[in-house]
């Protein structure tokens, strides 16, 4: 092949890469490492596919062979600071960027990256004098206004974090991610002003920047091919993993119900393991046709699966998490799809433990639209009714899946968790099979990086500021109420 249909090749895969077409992209790079497995270009962007699909260690060896043939290339390092940055090793992610910056001083991008991981790690005064010379310039880039008004916030500044948002949000030009994640950064700010009609209009501002068409139907359909396809007598007909699973657990529930902070609770026990949102589940319902050659797609087509694919499949989801979890007595998974593959669960992991995440509806949904979540893999999350209806899906599913699935199941109230946070640390153990250690109580101390959308959150002690925050927007919650159809006055309460 000739270098211009080389050039060519390698175009059309970036192109598919941009556009979201992550599998054709890796096949076109894929067919040009077999023809130079030293096409340092096919390389990195085969890189740059492992870390959307959010496959570290294969994106790490890719970036690591760029740099072994390029050793003075700052967008390699650059892009291996990230999956630095994305595993939680925070000090290796900064050397990383202050090598980009050697190599390109002043670019953007690195400085923007290490600000923003100083700041994922509390170290606000380094993050901040990242950012000086670019803010007093006024050329900051939108990310880097969106964590200098983090770094405000932290401050107590508020209104000079929503002055800092303002100077990106007034402008025509900005992308629909970028204005989302600003826009919700003001919002933040206008809440901790007591300016919650402002708030509102910054979220919504945010989500109509990224709003996508969400069929109603379709999402109501999904969860019924879900208890049709694991229905009572299918599911005593199908097999089940011999290794049972033991020290696995699964937390459940709808995002923004305290599901990162019961993680942190029981990751800070010294024989246990969060893995964060894990994916390795998700992966396997999604190739299950294809693994399967089934004619039917996922879910229908679990009724293909038999026993020595149940225990393949088990070994995938075990050899892919990290080392340090398989050391570890109990892993915790946290992914906020978990309660839609509780099925799944079950078959591969008959003996795993389930911890059902439950928060006040209304707190819940308004959580949710006021969340950096994009709608890629949750296409309800920017309109309050859809928020609402997706609500009642997940309360509908996890009511069957108690009904129908032979797994153990704890459910936790946030908010019975904030009032009384040693109680219900104990009987959290106790449920892991584990014995109670003090350090669990104090869990925003043990240093472990975490990367939800609650990694601020989790740096603190418990705190009751976010139950009944809902009541701070009622004028804007009509929407949300009707689409909840009054399942909201099944919200627990907490004394005062």
């Amino acid at each position: 092949m000739s270098s211009g249909r080389l050039s060519a090749s390698y175009a059309r895969a970036a192109r598919a890469f941009e556009a979201g077409d992550l599998g054709l992209a890796e096949s076109i790079c894929g067919q040009l490492l077999k023809r130079n497995n030293r096409d340092v270009d096919a390389m990195q962007l085969r890189g740059a596919i492992a870390l959307a699909r959010q496959a570290y260690e294969e994106a790490r060896s890719y970036y690591q062979k760029c740099l072994s043939l390029r050793p003075r290339e700052p967008l390699f390092h650059l892009q291996a600071g990230k999956v630095d940055a994305l595993q939680g090793r925070f000090e290796a992610a900064v050397r990383r960027f202050d090598t980009a910056i050697g190599l390109k001083p002043g670019d953007p991008q690195a400085a923007e990256w290490k600000a923003k991981v100083l700041e994922w790690a509390g170290d606000y005064d380094r993050a901040r004098s990242v950012l000086a010379a670019f803010v007093t310039a006024g050329n900051e880039t939108t990310s880097m206004a969106g964590v200098q008004a983090k770094l405000d916030m932290h401050a107590g500044r508020y209104a000079e974090a929503v002055a800092m948002t303002r100077r990106h949000l007034d402008r025509s030009d900005l992308s629909g991610p970028d204005r989302h994640r600003i826009a919700h950064i003001a919002g933040r700010a206008h809440e901790k002003l007591g300016e919650f009609d402002d708030a509102f209009r910054a979220h919504t501002e945010a989500n109509r920047a990224v709003a996508r068409p969400f069929d109603a139907d379709a999402y109501v359909k999904s969860t019924d091919r879900l208890t049709d396809s694991y229905s009572q007598p299918q599911l005593t007909d199908l097999p089940r993993a011999t290794r049972r699973g033991k020290g696995l657990a699964f937390i459940a529930g709808m995002p923004r119900s305290g599901t990162t902070l019961i993680e942190q609770i029981i990751d800070a026990h010294p024989e246990a393991c969060g893995v964060g949102e894990e994916v390795g589940i998700q992966e396997i319902a999604g190739r299950l046709q294809v693994e399967l050659d089934s004619y039917d797609p996922y879910p229908e087509c679990v009724g293909d699966l038999r026993e020595a694919d149940i225990k393949r499949l088990a070994e995938r989801y075990l050899a892919g998490l990290p080392q340090r979890a398989r050391k570890s007595r109990l892993i915790v998974n946290k992914h906020l799809e978990n309660y839609r593959h509780l099925g799944l669960i079950a078959l591969l992991f008959p003996a795993a433990r389930i911890i059902h995440c439950r928060r006040d509806p209304l707190d819940t949904c308004l959580s949710c639209y006021m969340s950096d979540i994009l709608p890629t893999a949750h296409p309800w999350i920017s309109d309050l009714a859809d928020i609402g209806l997706a609500y009642r899906q997940y309360e509908r599913l996890m009511d069957y899946w108690g009904r129908v699935l032979d797994l153990q199941m704890l459910e936790v109230r946030y908010e019975a968790v904030i009032q009384e946070p040693q109680g219900w640390t104990r009987r959290l153990l106790e449920f892991c099979g584990l014995d109670f250690d003090e350090r669990c109580l104090e869990f925003h101390r043990s240093g472990r990086a975490v990367l939800t959308l609650s990694y601020d959150q989790v740096r603190q002690p418990i705190y009751r500021s976010s139950v009944g925050r809902h009541k701070q927007y009622e004028n804007h919650l009509a929407p949300l109420r009707k689409a909840l159809g009054g399942h909201e006055r099944d919200a627990p309460t907490i004394a005062g």
